[in-house]
């Protein structure tokens, strides 16, 4: 596939306010041109022995310089320099996440005075519903996530609503 010399992410991240937004609009960005693989997996390594695959290793960090560019071209300037040390689109990506998907409780009283604050007044329902959503979204990402497998998860989430009926 063809790639196009810039990927362009049609959402700027400018803090925690539209990480949300913004990590989605990667992502499917991403997925269109077939390198959302590279949020989440590592590179390859050439484990031929006669250097056969080095050619698929190099089309590879083609590919991931890419996704870097796409990222950082995606960002407000002030933020940038947090991701100088990165060398790879996952790095970046995991940094990211890390830095702006937090379950804190500073985090979570922020929200909760965010929703309570939150009125009508003189905005459309459509205004109203996606500026409810935003505050939604990070409140959302702090509750523990479950797969069948999960023994804990119950606890975890109970925890997790005894914290927020607190605030």
């Amino acid at each position: 596939m063809s790639q196009p010399s810039a990927t362009v992410i049609p959402v700027k991240l400018d803090g925690p306010s539209n990480y949300r937004e913004w990590a989605f609009s990667v992502k499917i960005v991403l997925r269109g041109f077939g390198l959302a693989s590279h949020l989440t997996d590592d590179p390859p390594v050439d484990q031929s022995k006669d250097g056969s695959g080095v050619a698929a290793v190099t089309t590879w960090t083609n590919d991931d310089d890419r996704v870097m560019s796409a990222i950082v071209t995606s960002m407000k300037s002030s933020l940038i320099m947090s991701l100088e040390n990165h060398e790879s689109a996952k790095e970046m990506w995991d940094y990211l996440k890390g830095r702006y998907i937090q379950n804190s409780g500073a985090l979570l009283l922020n929200l909760m005075q965010g929703l309570h604050g939150r009125q009508h007044n003189d905005l459309s329902l459509e205004e109203y519903y996606t500026a409810f959503d935003r505050l939604m979204g990070p409140f959302l990402s702090m509750i523990p996530q479950c797969d069948d497998k999960c023994s804990g998860c119950y606890n975890k989430k109970i925890k997790f609503i005894e914290t927020f009926l607190t605030f």
